[in-house]
């Protein structure tokens, strides 16, 4: 390849950065997530299929950074990194991440309780949170460091922070792809549908986005917020206590709509919106 056509490779991935961030994503998440499905229906083995579940569950991760370097080079990818060092300008909103969660969850429950439902979920054992929380956390890092760190910023460079979010929700959702074609799994469970699944994801991702862009562009923040709600999701739904999507995502409906009305569409924050161009400087 010579150098125009490198320059005119870089070009085009530079215009059309989502889009070649986005493909990567479900294509490697694809080919990552495809042998845990099979091996479901007896068609691969069990013993191999966890190498292929890394590839999966990072590849937000390495779409970004293949994207990354193909549009900004070398020190593009690096940069990606940066957010975990990026100074927090609204420090409470590290308090607004780790409570959420439990906030949700409970309020949804109490919904339920309302309307009948058991105490089952009181059974949940917090003694493990946080070997369990830190197992997340080590997990949801390698979304967030594609979703957040990379896609977002992306996305906010040419719309506001509202349709950034919507464009990113839909495409997490596709990306949980597998969960909705294995038999009996938790998110059929919880979700009905996958519908309702992305209707939710959407939902939650102008969340991400609100806590994202108020303690600019860190990625600790979002990563935390990540692996409290699937801890805390999980110890509940351990105890048998499910708790119907509907719920959650009334509530989570409410925050959102309470987001969008005090911050408004352009940053959904207090503070200007975190782009692309300024992870790459």
């Amino acid at each position: 390849m010579n150098e125009t056509d490198s320059s005119s490779n870089q070009v085009f991935v530079r215009k059309h950065t989502f889009f070649v961030f986005s493909l990567l994503s479900l294509v490697i998440g694809f080919i990552g997530y495809l042998p845990m499905v099979l091996a479901e229906y007896g068609m691969f083995s069990q013993d191999i299929v966890a190498p292929f579940l890394l590839l999966g569950g990072g590849s937000p991760t390495i779409a970004a950074v293949i994207t990354a370097i193909l549009a900004f080079g070398g020190d593009g990818a690096k940069n990606i990194f940066s957010g975990f060092t990026r100074e927090i300008t609204q420090k409470p909103m590290i308090v607004v991440a780790i409570l959420l969660p439990f906030i949700t969850f409970y309020a949804a429950i109490a919904l339920m309780v309302i309307a009948g439902s058991s105490l089952l979920f009181l059974d949940a054992s917090y003694a493990v949170f946080l070997p369990i929380l830190l197992s997340n956390f080590l997990m949801n890092i390698w979304e967030e460091i594609g979703w957040r760190g990379f896609g977002l910023p992306t996305l906010q460079k040419t719309q506001n922070a509202f349709v950034s979010s919507i464009i990113l929700g839909i495409v997490w959702s596709l990306w949980h792809w597998q969960y909705f074609v294995i038999p009996n799994s938790a998110q059929i469970e919880i979700y009905g549908n996958f519908l309702i699944f992305s209707i939710h994801t959407i939902v939650v991702t102008i969340l991400y986005t609100w806590i994202y862009n108020s303690t600019n562009g860190n990625l600790f923040s979002v990563t935390l917020y990540h692996a409290i709600t699937n801890t805390v999701g999980f110890l509940i739904y351990s105890t048998g206590f499910v708790i119907p999507a509907i719920f959650t995502l009334g509530i989570n409906s409410v925050l959102a709509i309470v987001v969008i009305v005090i911050y408004r569409v352009k940053s959904l924050s207090s503070e200007e919106k975190v782009t692309i161009d300024q992870i790459m400087e």
